[in-house]
């Protein structure tokens, strides 16, 4: 199992889809009338495109399905907002745009028009991008679940922040006194042992990083890397049997690996970073010392 070639394929499937559903955001643009009453384009405070279109029933004739959670209304206008910024960003000359409130709904619907009728390709370069960490948690998630035996692993995803290392402590975020824990990590996966086996606990932290060199990739180094402070914390405080583990995926992810390793390794016994393969394999040799006792 690559978690790579995992990541990619679920990164091409959600690019696919993505494009049908912008697609339909794109061709419902394109049938309204350059005077249409009911669209209005606005900036916001941070002076970006904000695009209301009050015609509800009209919109949610058109776009039947919207990528839950947003209303066929929330997502046209979210998806219109991001062509007027295309706009402005790259083709601003060529509209003969001066300034941001220059931009009109015939300029909008120009440039749809080319997006539908430009090849598949291109298409895909403008839907909407596979990058949330919310998509890659859940391969993650499902290469844990579906590869780790079901007799002796119980896997569960905690909500966010519903469970937090905190120093010398493991809390249920309820009890968690947020202004006095200014250090407190957040736990993206629980994984036990089922019962009557000897009980084993791991707590689990969850990235991915495609690309090296963006402020991103820089920030969830340093998330990482105050995640695993915490878990080395809980292990110089607590002689039990508690274990951490640190998954990073992706290209500069897993070019992170040893640079992470080496901020733990005086406690590697108890805290493992690494790819998923690499995360399941530990676990896998747990399973392998369950059995034989």
């Amino acid at each position: 199992m690559d978690p790579k070639k995992i990541h990619f394929d679920s990164n091409n499937k959600k690019r696919n889809q993505n494009l049908v559903e912008d697609l339909e955001a794109w061709k419902f643009l394109i049938s309204l009338e350059d005077n249409d009453k009911d669209f209005f384009i606005s900036l916001s405070k941070s002076n970006n495109y904000k695009i209301k279109y009050i015609n509800e029933k009209k919109v949610n004739k058109n776009i039947k399905n919207p990528p839950s959670p947003k209303t066929s209304k929330q997502f046209f206008q979210d998806r219109i907002s991001t062509l007027g910024e295309k706009i402005w960003d790259m083709r601003s000359e060529e509209y003969n745009l001066k300034i941001r409130e220059n931009l009109k709904l015939h300029h909008l619907k120009n440039f749809a028009n080319l997006l539908i009728n430009c090849p598949r390709e291109i298409q895909l370069e403008f839907c909407r991008q596979p990058t949330r960490q919310s998509m890659h948690q859940k391969n993650q998630l499902m290469m844990l679940e579906e590869q780790l035996n079901s007799e002796y692993w119980d896997v569960k995803h905690p909500k966010e922040g519903e469970i937090v290392i905190d120093g010398e402590d493991i809390v249920d975020i309820k009890k968690l006194k947020k202004k006095f824990s200014p250090n407190a990590r957040s736990v993206d996966v629980v994984i036990k042992t089922k019962k009557p086996l000897e009980k084993i606990i791991f707590y689990g932290f969850m990235k991915f990083s495609k690309e090296q060199g963006t402020a991103t990739t820089k920030h969830q180094l340093d998330e990482a890397k105050r995640w695993l402070e915490q878990a080395q914390k809980y292990s110089q405080a607590n002689d039990d049997n508690i274990n951490f583990f640190c998954i990073s995926d992706g290209k500069e992810g897993e070019r992170n690996i040893p640079i992470l390793e080496k901020h733990v390794r005086y406690h590697s016994d108890r805290i493992s970073v690494g790819n998923t393969d690499k995360i399941i394999n530990i676990l896998e040799n747990y399973e392998k010392k369950l059995q034989n006792n």
